[in-house]
């Protein structure tokens, strides 16, 4: 909790503009649905609701003594998945409860929570989840809300989650565009902030809002402009300014690239190692990977001819670089280890575009299945602590993305590997909850494999039943906990893994639990391509039946 209300506290610090908005989303806080509903704020993407969520959450806490749960997605590992979400949520309104493992079981104890205890949930950013990921949070909230309790949900008005079925008896809140006050307002604040103040003539700061207002009024924009303007003086001519949101992300970092910045081999490299991982980069890999790339080490020691050689890039390149994307970077969490990645989609497109594309994107993606090989190597055998597990996420995944079929089939039809993924995705000590969706992971993969020809799956089938009892023994080792010797440990399983099947039937519509949720494509446009994969995942529920 204190997390959170520090980033909501840090996102509104600096809050200009917006008037009719921040009263309006002060009403919804403050009068809950008729219906008793949940609530669905709907904005643009890149247009800053956040920020007003945090502003309004402010306010209403500040006049009202109502209990209050804010969570911001992607503020902290705890807010990344829907799951660790969930347990978090439970966590602050029961602490010591058990979560149910089922949707619809959530639904009824969160209802039964809030009657007990009425309060006010703010979950922001749900857009920012993995897809299925928010479809089973959807499927969580309780249809109907006890009297005298609230809950407010934000996401990105484009994002197909506004017009689920999951969302459709919600009462929807929409905020308005963003005006030219607005955007002279937050220009002037965003300037003054910080420890040195500055300010722009009459006709820069008019041409920054011009530009604003051509590329759609976009906050993110507007934050960026900002930031390079800060830089400017007042004899300055104005440089022509990006015309698009697109194009502002790619002149920013061209900014950051400049020599007496971060320099261009660094920035590129890492800003590529951010958007090539599957769900984030830790801190530690990302600097060990910037470490052995000579081109790097090359463009330091050049930048800084009189720094001692200590053998890897020193840790404050990547603060320096760190502290000017933060306003852009989100904590996740991967295999429980704190990750960093892109918080707007603006950025992943942009790096996708400019640095993943080709050649340079298929070296980048083997640069990391190298890394994580090599980190599985060092590994000690047996030891299969979540920290160890990154690997297991990581090397199939990038292999799968640089279209290297034979090398992934080769690597998922190792005992040892199928071995350590059940282990990786089983159950998290201490949320006691899934920590990935293996069912769904192995899916993808086999679906992927057999259309290019690949038909692994009998040779995974037969690694899984060698060591089921190796599994068995995992899952009941990671739920001896002392809060959950209440579980049947055997029938936990059965229902965890129940759970991920009948989610893949749901893509396919044809009904399990939570079948209203329409059909996410998991591989491109066909989701029908899936049901290769159904045969497979009868047989791996088998083995625990």
């Amino acid at each position: 909790q204190q997390l959170h209300a520090e980033f909501g506290a840090e996102a509104c610090r600096v809050f200009a503009g917006r008037s009719a908005d921040r009263a309006a989303l002060l009403e919804v806080l403050q009068t809950p649905s008729p219906q008793q509903t949940a609530t669905l704020v709907l904005g643009a993407a890149g247009g800053g609701m956040t920020t007003l969520i945090a502003r309004a959450v402010a306010d209403y806490t500040n006049g009202s003594a109502a209990c209050t749960v804010v969570r911001y997605n992607n503020s902290s590992p705890n807010a990344s998945t829907a799951k660790s979400l969930v347990a978090d949520l439970f966590a602050q309104l029961s602490p010591g409860q058990s979560v149910p493992n089922l949707p619809s079981r959530i639904q009824v104890a969160l209802e039964k929570l809030l009657s007990e205890n009425p309060c006010t949930v703010v979950l922001d950013g749900i857009d920012h989840l993995p897809s299925q990921d928010a479809h089973w949070l959807l499927s969580c909230i309780p249809k109907h809300l006890p009297q005298g309790s609230a809950v407010l949900l934000g996401c990105a008005q484009s994002n197909p989650l506004a017009n689920a079925p999951d969302t459709a008896h919600m009462r929807k809140h929409f905020l308005g565009a963003l005006n030219i006050e607005d955007g002279h307002a937050m220009l002037n604040s965003w300037l003054a902030d910080g420890s040195r103040p500055r300010s722009l003539t009459s006709d820069q700061s008019e041409q920054v809002v011009r530009a604003f207002s051509l590329s759609g009024c976009s906050p993110l924009y507007l934050r960026m402009a900002a930031l390079q303007a800060r830089r400017w003086k007042h004899s300055d001519a104005v440089p022509r300014l990006a015309e698009d949101i697109g194009l502002m992300v790619d002149s920013y970092f061209h900014w950051l690239s400049h020599e007496s910045l971060h320099g261009p081999v660094f920035l590129r490299t890492t800003l590529a190692l951010i958007g090539a991982s599957r769900s984030g980069i830790a801190e530690v890999e990302l600097l060990d990977i910037l470490s052995q790339d000579p081109a790097v080490l090359k463009e330091y020691a050049d930048s800084n001819p009189f720094a001692p050689d200590i053998g890897r890039l020193p840790d404050i390149v990547w603060s320096r670089l760190y502290a000017e994307l933060k306003p852009f970077l989100a904590l996740s969490d991967a295999q429980t280890r704190p990750v960093v990645r892109f918080r707007h989609r603006e950025f992943q497109q942009a790096v996708a575009r400019r640095m993943l594309a080709g050649e340079s994107g298929l070296a980048m993606r083997m640069r990391l299945v190298h890394y994580f090989k090599n980190q599985r190597n060092q590994n000690t055998a047996g030891d299969y602590s979540p920290l160890r597990m990154r690997p297991f996420h990581e090397i199939p995944w990038q292999l799968l993305q640089s279209g290297q079929h034979e090398d992934l089939k080769n690597f998922l039809v190792q005992p040892d590997v199928i071995r350590s993924m059940m282990d990786s995705y089983n159950l998290d000590p201490v949320k006691g909850l899934v920590i990935g969706n293996l069912v769904q992971d192995l899916a993808l993969y086999w679906t992927a494999l057999q259309q290019h020809g690949y038909g692994p799956r009998a040779e995974l089938l037969q690694s899984i039943q060698a060591h089921r009892s190796a599994v068995e023994e995992s899952v009941k080792t990671h739920a001896a906990d002392p809060t959950q010797d209440h579980l049947n440990i055997p029938q936990l399983a059965q229902n965890l893994l129940t759970e991920q099947v009948d989610r893949l039937l749901n893509y396919l519509g044809d009904g399990g639990l939570g079948s209203e949720i329409n059909r996410p494509a998991l591989l491109g446009e066909d989701a029908s391509a899936l049901w290769y994969a159904l045969q497979p995942l009868e047989e791996l529920f088998d083995l625990f039946d």
